[in-house]
């Protein structure tokens, strides 16, 4: 499988997904994550056949609504990115 990936130095992982994803199974992805971390995980393994370990670490780096860093809460820009303030890893999908 194809995978795109962010290296988050603040955690110190590769965040890896499958490139071939489509903008609805990012924000379904995202929607499922921002709900429930673990029922984001789970929407990962199921829908995009991943491994666990891969799909924790997704789900977790996934962004706070409103464009913001999912560990500082500082502005975020762009789909894949470092935040300027932590250097968390976030997809703003």
């Amino acid at each position: 499988m194809n995978m795109a990936a962010i290296v988050c130095p603040r955690c110190r992982t590769d965040v890896r997904w499958p490139a071939h994803l489509s903008a609805v199974e990012k924000v379904s992805f995202a929607d499922a994550t921002r709900a429930n971390r673990l029922q984001g995980t789970r929407f990962a393994v199921d829908h995009f056949n991943m491994e666990l370990r891969d799909a924790k670490s997704l789900a977790f780096h996934v962004s706070a609504s409103g464009k913001r860093c999912h560990r500082c809460g500082h502005a975020l820009e762009g789909e894949a990115s470092l935040c300027s303030h932590c250097k968390s890893a976030n997809l703003d999908w």
